[in-house]
């Protein structure tokens, strides 16, 4: 794949080739990670619960895949793009995980309030991520700090990096000062 992706970048034709190449790659190929992967026998139920109870049904998993390779992935559990209002991939999202951004990013797209959202998650690193990114929105990782307040007109996070298996958390904010 590296041979192929150097210089596509000004040639149309290559970047055609690519995007045909990832894209029989995650339809094909991409299935042979399934054996590695636990099973999530609940799926089927927490979506079909979520639709009980939700008006919308998000598929909010980390979006660093294409469509393709999303629907390849809810083909292991038996589900399909059908079965949820909008699933997040690479290219409509503007954040990953764990940046509470992308938390943020849905409510605001879809217009929701923090109180109207259902998270199911299989990891519990996931549902936490989640649940601080939306119930904490205006004091995200310490925004709430005194000397935010008392030094700055606002701040806003720009990234999130983990480390330790997401039990740490480096913060990179843009502050305008007093």
């Amino acid at each position: 794949i590296c041979s192929k992706c150097l210089n596509f970048s000004k040639d149309i034709t290559k970047f055609e080739e690519l995007k045909k190449f990832l894209s029989d790659f995650y339809k094909k190929e991409f299935h042979k990670v399934r054996e590695y992967m636990g099973e999530n026998p609940l799926a089927r139920q927490a979506v079909e619960l979520a639709h009980k109870h939700a008006p919308k049904v998000i598929l909010a998993t980390n979006p660093i895949f294409p469509m393709v390779a999303q629907l390849s992935r809810l083909s292991w559990v038996g589900l399909e793009k059908e079965d949820f209002d909008y699933i997040t991939t690479y290219d409509n999202s503007r954040f990953c995980k764990p940046n509470p951004n992308y938390f943020l990013d849905l409510l605001e797209k879809f217009n929701l309030n923090k109180e109207e959202v259902i998270v199911y998650a299989k990891h519990k690193n996931a549902l936490i991520e989640a649940i601080e990114a939306m119930c904490c929105e205006d004091k995200l990782y310490g925004y709430q700090n005194d000397l935010f307040k008392e030094y700055t007109k606002g701040a806003r996070l720009e990234k999130v990096k983990t480390t330790n298996m997401g039990t740490l958390y480096e913060l990179t904010y843009s502050v305008q000062m007093k």
